[in-house]
């Protein structure tokens, strides 16, 4: 990546990946529900790059930018409801991100985040399971008080293909989530923090046949040495 006078930065890069099975997914005993582990699954391999610009202006206090990325997969690792954990021989998936953010005062940060991902099974011709066509985030900062940080999370994921416990493809619901979260610093090195995950209680699954948390409340202390 490399910087222009004109707060231009264009950046890019390639990379290659290898992820082997894990015991679960090998081994995993069969269920009412069908198969899960599975002892023929081959190791994964990628590889993939990006390109992108991003702009800084005002300085620095508002930048954006685009990247455009594609990945090519072997033997990719995934779960099936009638077949357990499998491999898809050849796979691919490509897409466009784009992002603003902006600090306009040094106390509150705005983030926002859009990606769009077209993926493809190359022996079937047809989408990968729970890749979302559209993805979005939203996030504030506010630092207050000197020492407290509060935060606003909005996460949407747009509708996908996935399986139900029997081989059906179905089109799975898109959904938002609202997380809230606040920390205050004690001392130079004792932080407590709460965090209120999906405030709006909705009812969503990540996989279909898998249950999410509704309305859930955490608190603690964080100690830093």
């Amino acid at each position: 990546a490399f910087v222009l006078k004109s707060g231009t930065k264009i950046k890019g890069s390639y990379g290659s990946g290898f992820k082997a099975p894990t015991l679960y997914q090998l081994y995993a005993p069969a269920t009412d529900w069908g198969p899960i582990g599975s002892e023929n699954l081959q190791p994964e391999e990628s590889k993939g790059w990006d390109v992108g610009i991003e702009q800084f202006l005002f300085k620095n206090r508002l930048n954006f930018g685009i990247t455009y990325f594609s990945n090519d997969f072997e033997n990719l690792i995934l779960y099936d409801w009638a077949l357990g954990f499998t491999n898809v021989a050849s796979a691919e998936t490509g897409g466009v991100e784009v992002f603003m953010a902006a600090f306009p005062h040094k106390s509150l940060h705005f983030r926002l985040n859009y990606t769009y991902t077209n993926s493809e099974d190359k022996t079937t011709g047809e989408e990968l399971l729970r890749r979302p066509n559209h993805k979005a985030n939203a996030s504030v900062n506010f630092r207050f008080l000197k020492k407290a940080n509060a935060y606003l999370d909005i996460i949407h994921v747009g509708k996908r293909f996935d399986v139900l416990p029997f081989p059906t493809v179905v089109e799975a619901d898109p959904y938002t989530l609202v997380n809230l979260a606040l920390a205050y610093e004690i001392s130079g090195n004792i932080e407590i923090f709460g965090r209120i995950i999906n405030l709006f209680d909705v009812d969503y699954e990540e996989a279909l046949g898998y249950g999410t948390a509704g309305l859930s409340g955490y608190l603690g202390i964080r100690l830093n040495y």
